[in-house]
């Protein structure tokens, strides 16, 4: 049972005697590692996480800064206008793109990867046991990935 995947242990044969050779894990950081995929799922999660707190954060400003704007008629009724909008505006935005709830989908795909991933490296489990369970888990995903609302029913 030859096998060159590190961290396995091997047999080897040399002059008819089965000699068993421990191959040595390399050390390859979890930050330089793909990790079988995972890093665009995490990014995507943070992404989404970020985008849903930078349009709550610019919501409240806008507001802020309206409010601070008429009370001291900084500036034309029109900038205040649209000053004023910005905040219902950033709402609308948050509230149709599902920012947050795209951000738990994505972290939730990213642990399940990472769960598949440890199973295969760590555990030495089965690559078509872990790939049956991928396709399993993506189906179940895919069936709740937040669009961007429900279509109409009759």
């Amino acid at each position: 049972m030859k096998s060159s995947k590190p961290g396995r242990l091997r047999d080897t044969h040399s002059e008819g005697k089965v000699k068993i050779v421990a191959e040595p894990v390399p050390k390859v950081s979890n930050r330089s590692q793909n990790r079988g995929g995972t890093f665009p799922c995490r990014l995507r999660g943070r992404a989404n996480y970020c985008a849903a707190y930078l349009f709550l954060i610019l919501a409240v400003s806008s507001s802020a800064v309206a409010t601070l704007s008429v009370a001291a008629e900084l500036w034309p009724k029109a900038v205040n206008a649209v000053l004023a909008a910005l905040p219902g505006a950033m709402y609308l935005v948050n509230r149709q793109f599902w920012f947050e709830e795209r951000s738990k989908w994505w972290f939730e795909k990213f642990y399940v990867i990472e769960g598949l991933y440890r199973g295969l490296v760590r555990e030495r489990r089965d690559e078509a046991e872990i790939s049956k369970e991928l396709t399993l888990q993506s189906k179940a995903l895919a069936a709740r990935w937040p669009g961007f609302g429900e279509a109409p029913t009759q």
